[in-house]
C-alpha cells in the first residue's frame, strides 16, 4: 500500500511527493556542509545601514560584495526534479550528498539566472536577457519599453516578447 492510498494527509501521489520535496529542502536549509561553507566564506564589511559592518561575502559568479543573508547556495551540478519514489532517491542524493566542492555561494541575481539557464538551456547572456524580458512583461511594461526604444510594439504579446529579446540582444553588442 502507498502512503497516499486511503490517507487523510495526501490526496494523491503528487501531494505526497510535494510534501517529500518540501521536507528534503528543509533538511538542506540546515545542512552542516552548507552552513560551514557559508561561515568559512563570510567576513565583516561596511555595507550595512549607515556603513555599519555586517557579515558579507563575494558572489562566486559576478564577484559582487553582498550581505551573507542575501546569498544562496547553489549546487554546481543541478539538483533537477523528481516525480516518483525511484527518482526521489537520486534527487535527494544530488541535493544532500555534497562536499564543499559541489556548491558555491551566489548573489540572488546570479542564482536565479543560473536556475533559469539550467531550466531553459539558454546561454548565460541569453538567460539574463530572458529574465529581464519576463520581468518587463510581468510588470506589463512591454509596450512602454518598446516605445521608449523607438520600436513600434507588435500586435500580440508573443511578438512583443521577441521584439524585446532582439532589442536587448542588440543593446549588448
Amino acid at each position: 500500500m502507498n502512503p497516499w492510498d486511503n490517507s487523510t494527509a495526501w490526496k494523491s501521489e503528487k501531494d505526497f511527493m510535494n510534501w517529500l520535496r518540501s521536507q528534503t529542502r528543509r533538511i538542506w536549509s540546515r545542512h552542516p556542509v552548507k552552513i560551514s561553507y557559508k561561515n568559512n566564506r563570510r567576513f565583516k564589511a561596511p555595507i550595512g545601514f549607515n556603513g555599519k559592518d555586517v557579515w558579507a561575502c563575494n558572489c562566486e559568479m559576478c564577484g559582487k560584495l553582498v550581505r551573507s543573508s542575501e546569498t544562496q547556495i547553489d549546487h554546481i551540478v543541478m539538483g533537477g526534479s523528481f516525480s516518483d519514489w525511484k527518482s526521489y532517491t537520486e534527487w535527494a542524493k544530488r541535493i544532500l550528498w555534497v562536499t564543499p566542492d559541489d556548491i558555491r555561494e551566489l548573489c540572488v541575481d546570479c542564482h536565479t539566472t543560473v536556475n533559469h539557464q539550467q531550466k531553459t538551456g539558454l546561454s548565460w547572456e541569453d538567460a539574463i536577457i530572458d529574465k529581464k524580458v519576463i520581468q518587463i512583461i510581468k510588470e506589463k511594461k512591454d509596450r512602454l519599453v518598446l516605445q521608449e526604444a523607438g520600436i513600434t510594439p507588435a500586435s500580440n504579446s508573443k511578438l512583443r516578447r521577441q521584439q524585446l529579446v532582439e532589442y536587448f540582444k542588440g543593446e549588448n553588442k
